[in-house]
């Protein structure tokens, strides 16, 4: 019985063929396949739900701020603005033209030419 359950430890005790730091190819291919579902999904989605995400975030941040002072208000609405702004320039990537006047003003008179997304 000892020699049987001395094999048995012996063999727990093995080494191992396979090294668990280095990620296995399925791995990478799971990791590239859900970055392109997340890609997918910004560039279908991502404009509309950052245009209306910006602002609401703005208009109850400012509502808030007015009603209550509270700081945390006003960095609702400060988040809200630039988000707003993304969900423009992510619109404009994809159709070349801008959805608002306003958002056409903000980037044409203040952004660098070089991040028009309408230009040619």
């Amino acid at each position: 019985m000892t020699s049987v359950r001395a094999t048995e430890e012996g063999a727990s005790n093995a080494p191992r063929h396979h090294d668990d730091r280095q990620p296995t190819m399925s791995a990478l291919v799971r990791i590239a396949a859900w970055a392109s579902i997340i890609d997918i999904g910004i560039w279908l989605i991502g404009g509309p739900a950052l245009r209306v995400g910006g602002a609401v975030s703005v208009t109850t941040g400012l509502l808030l701020a007015a009603d209550t002072g509270s700081v945390a208000a006003v960095f609702i609405a400060a988040f809200g603005g630039p988000a707003w702004l993304a969900g423009h320039w992510l619109f404009a990537a994809r159709n070349h033209y801008y959805r608002s006047p306003l958002a056409r003003r903000v980037f044409l008179v203040t952004m660098p030419r070089r991040l028009d997304p309408t230009r040619d």
